[in-house]
């Protein structure tokens, strides 16, 4: 038994290091695009209740000093689920993730869940109405917990478009 402890102890550090490690490299990532500092939310158990998270004006995975930047990031680096769920799984792990997603997002921000898994590109869900115009990419479109008409695309592809469109958006749709 202490064998078996001691194994799902590992485990549970080990997915926290990963996720950590995915989190940091989502800040790098937003900080080349959007031209601003990011970073992991600093003691994310501390911002667990939505005073906490007004009040220092910190929400998601990755905050930025930069006030424009209109999302709240969500991140998911987790094994174990497949694009296909979508469409087979009405309970997979990518619709909880999205309503945890929405739950956190502070009003007056547009809730942007990105994730991936080993060796795979990282993606995006975030509502259709919040999809600029000028973004290329392709997308799928899904309805996601009966209610939210959602896009899944790649973050590579949403890195393409430019950071003016995103704060003439939230601009124009008072978010």
């Amino acid at each position: 038994m202490p064998c078996l402890l001691r194994h799902v102890m590992m485990a549970k550090i080990n997915s926290r290091s990963k996720g950590a490690r995915a989190e940091r490299k989502l800040a790098k990532l937003f900080a080349v695009w959007w031209g601003a500092d990011f970073a992991r939310t600093p003691l994310s158990g501390g911002f667990s209740t939505k005073q906490f998270r007004e009040d220092w004006n910190a929400a998601g995975d990755l905050v930025t000093p930069d006030p424009s930047f209109p999302f709240c990031v969500e991140s998911k680096h987790v094994e174990g689920w497949h694009i296909e769920q979508l469409l087979t799984a009405p309970r997979s792990d990518i619709y909880r993730w999205w309503f945890q997603t929405t739950q956190e997002t502070p009003e007056g921000h547009l809730p942007l869940l990105v994730f991936t898994r080993n060796r795979q590109p990282y993606f995006f869900i975030m509502k259709r109405d919040h999809l600029v115009s000028s973004f290329t990419g392709l997308t799928i479109d899904v309805i996601l917990n009966n209610e939210d008409s959602c896009v899944i695309g790649l973050l590579s592809d949403l890195f393409l478009t430019e950071r003016s469109a995103w704060t003439k958006h939230s601009d124009a749709n008072n978010v």
